[in-house]
C-alpha cells in the first residue's frame, strides 16, 4: 500500500506523461508548479492567523459593554505600561470580554498598519511547553510577516548583540522586538486569555515570554501585554517585575440589565425564546409583576454568566423532545400567571 505522498508523486508523474506534444509542456509545467506551491502554502501557513475566528466569536457575546469600554481605553491609553491585567473569578465572564476588547483592537488597528495587535486564547487542553513553543512561533511569525523583517536581519542581530544565545523561539522573539524598537516601525500589543491554564503546566511560561525582556536587562517601549486571567498566587509576583498596572484586580459581576440580555439572546431554542421575550415584554412597565423565569434565574446566577450558560446547555438537551419543551414553557407562563393573579381558564401554551 503506496503512502499519500507516494500516490500524489505517482498521479503527477502519471499527468505529466500523458502529453506528448511540445503544446501540452505548459500545462505539464503549470500542474508542476502547482504541487509545489500547495507545498509552499502548507509550509507558509504553520501557525494560521486566528483573529477571523476571534472577531466573529465576538459577534455572539452579550453584555459586559461597559467593562470592555474601560479595558479598551485603558489599553489605548497606558501605553507606558508593559503589562495590563484583568483577574476575574471563573465563570465571572473574563473570556466574553477579552473577546469583545480583541476584536475592537484588532478593528482600530486596521487602520493603523504600526501597531500590530496579537489575540491569543489558552484553553484547559494546552499542554505545557509545547503550548508556550507554539504560542511563540505564532507571535514571531505574525510579527515577521507583519513588518517585513527578514530571517537575515534576525540573524544578524542575535550575531551582532546576543551572540551566545541560540535560535530558539523565545531568543527569536527577543530579537524581533528589539529589531522594531531600534528601528521604530512599529508597536505590538499581545493579548492573552487563560494564563492561569497555561501555568498550571508551564511554570516557566511567564519567565520565558512576559518577562523575557526583564531577564535581558533591557526595557521593551513597542511591545505590551493584556492579560485575563484568574488571579492565581503565582501571577502577581511575577508580573510585579515588570510595569503593570491591574485595571481590573476582581471583574465585578455582572448587571442585571446585562443577565437579562444574555438571557433573552442566548436561548436560542423556539417555542421557549419566544414566550420567554413575549413575557419579558409584557411585565417591562409593571411595577408590582415581573418575570418569575428570569429573576430566579438572576438570583441564582448571582452574577455569574457561567451558570446562564449552564441552565441554557440544559435546556438545549430539552428542544429535541417536544413534550419536554412544553413542560418548560408550561411551567415559564404558569408562573407569570400566578404573579398576574389571572384567570387560568383562558391559559393557553402554545
Amino acid at each position: 500500500v503506496r503512502s499519500r505522498r507516494q500516490r500524489q508523486m505517482c498521479i503527477r508523474d502519471s499527468f505529466s506523461s500523458a502529453f506528448i506534444s511540445d503544446r501540452s509542456k505548459a500545462v505539464v509545467d503549470f500542474v508542476h508548479d502547482l504541487f509545489d506551491y500547495k507545498k509552499e502554502i502548507k509550509e507558509s501557513l504553520r501557525y494560521p492567523d486566528q483573529s477571523h475566528k476571534i472577531i466573529e466569536q465576538s459577534k455572539f457575546i452579550w453584555g459586559r459593554d461597559d467593562e470592555a469600554i474601560h479595558i479598551i481605553s485603558e489599553l489605548n491609553s497606558n501605553e507606558d505600561f508593559e503589562c495590563l491585567t484583568v483577574f476575574g473569578t471563573a465563570g465571572s465572564g473574563k473570556s466574553s470580554i477579552f473577546l469583545k476588547v480583541a476584536d475592537a483592537a484588532l478593528s482600530k488597528s486596521l487602520n493603523n498598519p504600526s501597531t500590530l495587535v496579537i489575540p491569543y486564547i489558552f484553553n484547559a487542553t494546552e499542554v505545557g511547553e509545547s503550548s508556550r513553543l507554539d504560542f511563540l512561533n505564532y507571535c514571531n511569525e505574525r510579527i515577521q510577516s507583519h513588518f517585513g523583517i527578514k530571517d537575515r536581519e534576525i540573524d544578524s542581530y542575535l550575531k551582532d548583540h546576543y551572540p551566545d544565545l541560540t535560535k530558539s523561539a523565545s531568543n527569536l522573539f527577543l530579537a524581533l522586538n528589539k529589531i522594531i524598537e531600534e528601528n521604530d516601525i512599529g508597536l505590538v500589543k499581545i493579548l492573552i486569555d487563560g494564563l492561569d491554564e497555561v501555568i498550571k503546566r508551564d511554570k516557566y511560561f511567564i519567565e520565558r515570554t512576559i518577562l523575557i525582556s526583564f531577564n535581558h536587562s533591557i526595557r521593551f517601549r513597542t511591545l505590551q501585554w493584556l492579560v485575563f486571567s484568574r488571579k492565581e498566587s503565582s501571577i502577581t509576583p511575577q508580573l510585579a517585575k515588570i510595569k503593570t498596572k491591574d485595571i481590573y484586580p476582581l471583574l465585578p459581576k455582572m448587571s442585571e440589565q446585562d443577565m437579562r440580555l444574555l438571557i433573552l439572546n442566548e436561548i436560542n431554542i423556539p417555542p421557549i425564546q419566544k414566550k420567554i421575550i413575549q413575557l419579558d415584554q409584557d411585565t417591562a412597565n409593571s411595577d408590582q409583576s415581573k418575570n418569575l423565569f428570569i429573576s430566579t434565574v438572576m438570583k441564582k446566577a448571582d452574577g455569574y454568566p457561567l451558570y446562564v450558560k449552564y441552565l441554557i446547555n440544559d435546556l438545549s438537551c430539552f428542544s429535541a423532545d417536544p413534550l419536554s419543551c412544553m413542560y418548560i414553557v408550561t411551567l415559564l407562563y404558569v408562573n407569570v400567571l400566578i404573579a398576574y393573579n389571572r384567570n387560568f381558564t383562558n391559559f393557553t401554551v402554545l
